[in-house]
């Protein structure tokens, strides 16, 4: 059996929000966006993503930015999942207070 060391180098690290990231997913036709869900119930979504470049430029700023789950029943409840509907391009999220919700018609 042979073993591969693998080795892995940071290319580009930014802080995007206070709070940490608990969810991400891609969307968009050619999945240049990034969606992320936070730990306080913020979901931001990022577009502009290229394979071919390294630029910071798509991380400047959210092209949207929400509350999806900042207070349900009176607590902060996390972003545990975002998946986007293939055929409808619909975002859904769900948090660790059990709720789930479509958080936006399209991305």
């Amino acid at each position: 059996m042979q073993r591969h060391n693998l080795q892995l180098q940071v290319v580009l690290s930014k802080q995007l929000h206070k709070e940490e990231v608990t969810a991400y997913t891609w969307a968009g036709h050619k999945m240049e966006a990034l969606v992320l869900g936070f730990a306080d119930g913020m979901v931001r979504v990022y577009e502009g993503f290229s394979e071919e470049e390294e630029d910071m430029a798509p991380w400047e700023q959210p092209v949207k930015s929400f509350e999806a789950f900042t207070n349900v029943q009176g607590k902060k409840g996390a972003v545990s999942v975002l998946k986007v509907h293939r055929d409808t391009g619909a975002l859904y999220g769900a948090s660790t207070q059990g709720n789930i919700k479509l958080l936006a018609a399209e991305v």
